[in-house]
């Protein structure tokens, strides 16, 4: 390339694997010493305070500033060690223990662990009767959100730790699509996947009626929590199709879907379908970049990634 024109390359491919992180550039390993398993999720804990990590040896740590050290508590060890687990997590307040709680669970295709509670010193079993094999823990209008088979869950007002009184359960089209794959804010809408559907509730002050549950499309859905990421323009996720951004419009529905991946479908088509939900993505806000990683052949980790620049205004997404 000439001086200052790589920024003009188009969809170019790096054809090495990328399984491997110490053979790419600016990587930076934090610690020395190894977990006892593979990572399958990483939570800031109250905004910087603390680094969590789960791994497939059962084990939550913590990165002290130095090093990983096992986490203490009931539960910082004794968790699901399948290797296709991902966990998820997000910040909530605990009124019972008057506490700022990461509330991290996983999505274990055989039997998912009851949620997990994170005050800052230890890792316990989440009180209050919460949806025992919830999954996709999140933060909307008030109330911290899990899901199980098909149902979201809705803590009680600003408590974590209480899912019976004050609480709340919404049956998503029962019978149709089969269970939540996915869920996600955005636009103040709380967004549910399914494997084929996507599903969405506005801001409401009664969750009394199935009325509230708007459906948003009967035709794509998401195969991995792990891909959903917001970026400046849109909600991205993968689908048995691809890769598809939400974006609001001015339509009926206030939101369409728009299909990102065609221009890299050949690679895309590499994928081992078997395990489309251990992919996942990050978006970086500094690069206006979507980097996801699936897995190809008869892998069953994500091998391969592929990377959505949108840095340049007016102009189509570069690969």
């Amino acid at each position: 390339f000439p001086d200052n024109a790589i920024f003009e390359g188009l969809n170019m491919v790096y054809d090495k694997e990328s399984d491997n992180p110490q053979t790419m550039h600016g990587n930076t390993q934090l610690g020395s010493t190894a977990m006892g398993g593979t990572v399958t999720g990483l939570f800031d804990h109250n905004s910087g305070d603390k680094l969590l990590a789960a791994a497939t040896d059962g084990k939550i740590y913590q990165y002290d500033g130095s090093d990983w050290v096992a986490e203490s508590g009931a539960r910082a060890t004794g968790n699901s060690r399948v290797a296709s687990a991902r966990w998820s997590g997000t910040m909530f307040y605990g009124a019972t223990t008057t506490a700022n709680l990461s509330i991290l669970a996983n999505d274990d295709p055989d039997a998912p662990d009851v949620p997990v509670k994170f005050d800052g010193s230890d890792a316990t079993t989440l009180g209050g009767s919460p949806p025992a094999a919830g999954k996709f823990p999140l933060a909307w209008q008030g109330k911290c959100w899990l899901f199980q088979a098909d149902t979201a869950f809705g803590s009680a007002d600003e408590n974590a730790e209480e899912w019976s009184t004050g609480a709340v359960n919404i049956q998503i089209y029962r019978g149709y699509d089969g269970n939540i794959t996915g869920a996600a804010t955005f636009g103040n809408n709380l967004f549910i996947f399914k494997r084929s559907s996507i599903f969405r509730i506005a801001p409401t002050d009664s969750f009394s009626t199935l009325s509230i549950v708007k459906n948003v499309s009967t035709k794509v859905g998401c195969v991995s929590h792990q891909t959903i990421q917001e970026d400046e323009n849109g909600l991205w996720f993968e689908s048995e199709h691809g890769l598809q951004r939400i974006r609001q419009s001015s339509g009926s529905t206030g939101f369409t879907i728009d299909n990102m991946s065609r221009w890299v479908k050949p690679i895309f088509d590499g994928q081992n379908r078997a395990v489309q939900n251990t992919s996942f993505a990050i978006y970086n806000f500094d690069r206006n970049e979507y980097f996801f990683e699936f897995a190809t052949g008869s892998k069953p980790t994500p091998s391969r990634g592929l990377i959505a620049n949108m840095a340049t205004d007016n102009r189509s997404t570069r690969w």
